[in-house]
């Protein structure tokens, strides 16, 4: 039931973690960052005993921690390295700031922002890409093949936005 964002997001951290353990290596350093990266899925707050520590609150009554929202996923580069078709699952709209996530043995040190210049749709531009379809869009520089876009929610005004 969860997102290709969550698990794609969740499987780079404990991948991460699991080859850090592996090699012997500091994995006290990495843990504020691997922290950071699991909050940015969405979740129910993090607890060690969820159904005391909410007061005898109904487990569907707690509520979901979200700080950023999946945006879509790259299918297909386009014909020049700032192009890539996205699968979208939230609107995005051309002047966006999104981010890109990047699996791999950089683990985070890749990910990146990026502006949408132009969204495309069978051979003319539109303004803004709507949940559920593939678009051409392009950015504002080279992207990697294997991009998952996510938009950090910033206040109440940008949830509702989106």
């Amino acid at each position: 039931m969860k997102s290709l964002y969550y698990a794609a997001n969740v499987t780079r951290v404990y991948r991460h973690a699991i080859e850090v353990a592996a090699a012997g290596g500091d994995y006290l350093a990495h843990l504020p960052h691997w922290i950071g990266e699991l909050e940015l899925v969405s979740h129910r707050p993090y607890t060690a005993d969820l159904w005391n520590e909410f007061e005898g609150m109904r487990f569907d009554g707690v509520p979901y921690v979200r700080k950023t929202l999946f945006m879509g996923y790259a299918v297909e580069p386009g014909t020049h390295p700032n192009e890539t078709r996205v699968k979208t699952h939230n609107p995005v709209r051309a002047g966006d700031e999104i981010e890109a996530i990047f699996p791999g043995p950089d683990h985070g040190a890749g990910d990146q922002i990026f502006r949408v210049m132009e969204i495309g749709e069978e051979e003319k531009s539109v303004a803004m890409a709507q949940p559920g379809k593939v678009y051409l869009f392009k950015l504002d520089k080279a992207i990697r093949p294997d991009a998952v876009f996510r938009k950090r929610i910033e206040d109440d005004k940008e949830r509702a936005r989106c």
